[in-house]
Formats: structure tokens, C-alpha cells, sequence
């Protein structure tokens, strides 16, 4: 007789962002999102460097963390090429809201959107409206905190229950906890730097200067601390 196995589930692997927002501006090029999509989508570099949305469905997309919960400012600066309504949808996560451009001129077009709690969001751009003659251009998108104090970032830190034993830091990061399911490093831009399993991250070549590590647990949460990283004396 075959005796079955009671096999537990392997726990969700953390999902790796792509930017983070820890409370200071945050700008994505739009050429730099990691995911693009669609029939007609593709870099454009007729007045910038950016992406053309020609078509329904073409859509942009990044992963980022937001390391706390608010309302906080989504600029989109980009341009159309009628005088015609063209639209995007922003969306964040569940939250939606449009943006419209009706000039060749390039203009920054914001609204505010709720992000409920700290966490990983897909943030995308999609064209959805196409009526043939409303094509879109982006060039970037702006994400800020009209609330943010001067120094948000740390206090945040200052706020997590993790710590850098040793910071500044040369050759290595390593949190003592056994619930760290992965660490990763950014620069202060919010671009990914460095990542690694489990609860050591080596950073012996990393140039000198301030990161951010960000300190994914096994059971799906994650918190943001800020770290120098100085010459080895050895």
C-alpha cells in the first residue's frame, strides 16, 4: 500500500520590486520600465527618449515598493500627437486613474493616488481609449509625497525593527534573523543595485556612497534601511 506524503506548501517567494519609494521623488523613465507590451508599443525619440502607446493594449509596466502607505502624487509628463483627446491609464496596484494629452508639446500631467499599505504594486501605463488618431508619448513618470517631511527616508529607517550591525559597511551585510527571506540593495534613484537569498548580501564591490537595503521576510513582509558603504582597509 502507497503511504501518502502530507506535503506542505512551499511559502510564495518574495516578489523582487523593480523601484522603490521610500517617501523621497522617485523618477521612472519610461524607456527603463522592465516590462513592454502590445502590438504597436516601442521606445519613440522624436522630441525624448521614451515609449509611443499607438494602440489598445500597449502598456508599460514596473514592479515597485512602496515602503509605507499614503495619497501620494503621480506625475506623467509626456506629449500626443493631435490636437484630439489621447489618453493612458495609470494604474497602481487596484487604483486607476487617466491621463489626457491633447498637444505635440510635452506637458507633466499629475493626480493622486491612494497606495493602502507598504508593499510591492505593478505600476503600469496603458492606452485603452484608441480612436485611431490619439496616439500617446511618455518620457517619464514622477512618483512623490506631497506630505513627505525633509529626511522621510530616515525616519522610516529609524522606524524598522531590523538593524545593520556594522554601518557604514564594507565587505558584507548580515542581519541576524532567521525570518529574512532575501536581501536587496538600491541606490538612492531606486534603481535595484544587488540582491540575495536568505540574510548575507556581500557589498565588497559596491563604489562608495548611500544605499538603501531592503529586507524582505519569509512571511511576505518588508522594511527599508539606509547604509554607507566605505573602502575596505584591507
Amino acid at each position: 500500500m502507497l503511504e501518502l506524503l502530507n506535503l506542505e506548501p512551499a511559502p510564495p517567494a518574495p516578489v523582487e520590486p523593480d523601484f522603490v519609494f521610500n517617501g523621497k521623488p522617485l523618477t521612472i523613465e519610461a524607456e527603463e520600465m522592465p516590462v513592454m507590451e502590445g502590438e504597436y508599443c516601442q521606445p519613440w525619440n522624436k522630441r525624448f527618449d521614451g515609449i509611443a502607446y499607438y494602440a489598445n493594449n500597449d502598456f508599460t509596466s514596473a514592479k515597485v515598493n512602496f515602503t509605507y502607505g499614503g495619497a501620494f502624487s503621480f506625475e506623467l509628463k509626456g506629449c500626443a500627437d493631435a490636437t484630439t483627446d489621447a489618453t493612458v491609464t495609470l494604474n497602481v496596484g487596484d487604483k486607476s486613474e487617466t491621463f489626457s494629452w491633447n498637444s505635440p508639446d510635452e506637458i507633466s500631467v499629475s493626480k493622486t493616488i491612494a497606495v493602502a499599505d507598504s508593499g510591492t504594486y505593478t505600476v503600469q501605463i496603458i492606452m485603452e481609449t484608441d480612436r485611431g488618431q490619439s496616439d500617446v508619448f511618455i518620457d517619464y513618470l514622477t512618483i512623490s509625497d506631497p506630505n513627505a517631511l525633509s529626511g522621510s527616508a530616515d525616519e522610516f529607517a529609524q522606524s524598522c525593527s531590523f538593524a545593520i550591525p556594522q554601518n557604514p559597511v564594507t565587505d558584507y551585510i548580515f542581519i541576524d534573523n532567521d525570518d529574512v527571506a532575501s536581501l536587496q540593495i538600491f541606490d538612492l534613484s531606486g534603481l535595484l543595485v544587488k540582491a540575495a537569498e536568505g540574510n548575507r548580501i556581500c557589498t565588497a564591490d559596491l563604489t562608495k556612497g548611500c544605499y538603501l537595503l531592503m529586507i524582505s521576510t519569509r512571511n511576505g513582509d518588508s522594511e527599508t534601511l539606509k547604509f554607507v558603504k566605505v573602502t575596505s582597509k584591507n
